[in-house]
């Protein structure tokens, strides 16, 4: 038997035991976020994904009520973890601008995570009218957080006068995208592909000439 404070080891992690819990829960999310990426949602079972950790079906009943309920859980952590990825950016950054950088660095990092491909993909999955409104929802906070940095930037006079509308859509257009090309094995890294993401977003492909006028 398990005494108090001892570690033990689950799926092949070592914790403590008030900490089992939440690395279990992260655990079978990450893994059924995975396998839905690989094989589809509807494609994937419960006993696809108890299979893939070495657990039995009736484990991850502890965690989650069903698939979709598992689903749910995938989204909201991709979209809590988005939410405080903006108030950082909105922190730390030296301008509208530069807060609007630390922003689509980080989005692409979480978006070519298993959690933030999922997420992306749950868009075009059929769930129940409610897990797709809260999804529906949460994007409309997303898509909230760059129109106000982009209406902060035009105010404190780092981003030029803008359609905020147009600006939104053609940045989340070319973001979302990233996990379409992204090769986790090439060159570029999650971070350095933001980075270069919104340095074309920022400035643009045309020559900048003499005088300040392209």
């Amino acid at each position: 038997m398990a005494t108090a404070g001892r570690k033990l080891r689950w799926n092949g992690t070592v914790v403590g035991a008030h900490e089992q819990r939440t690395l279990k829960r992260l655990a079978i999310l990450r893994a059924a976020a995975r396998m839905f990426n690989e094989r589809g949602y509807h494609e994937t079972s419960l006993a696809d994904i108890a299979a893939s950790l070495h657990v039995t079906k009736p484990t991850l009943y502890y965690y989650c009520e069903s698939k979709e309920d598992m689903l749910a859980q995938i989204a909201a952590m991709a979209l809590e973890d988005t939410e405080t990825l903006f108030e950082s950016a909105r922190r730390d950054g030296k301008d509208a601008l530069d807060a609007l950088r630390i922003f689509v660095r980080g989005y692409v990092e979480r978006m070519t995570s298993d959690p933030g491909r999922c997420l992306l993909t749950i868009r075009h999955t059929r769930v129940t009218p409610a897990v797709s409104e809260e999804i529906t929802a949460g994007f409309r906070r997303i898509d909230a957080f760059a129109r106000e940095l982009l209406e902060a930037g035009m105010r404190d006079g780092s981003i030029r006068p803008c359609d905020v509308r147009m600006a939104s859509f053609a940045l989340y257009g070319a973001i979302n995208w990233v996990p379409n090309w992204f090769d986790e094995s090439g060159a570029l890294t999650p971070a350095q592909a933001g980075d270069a993401l919104f340095d074309v977003i920022a400035n643009g492909v045309a020559a900048r000439r003499s005088g300040g006028k392209r």
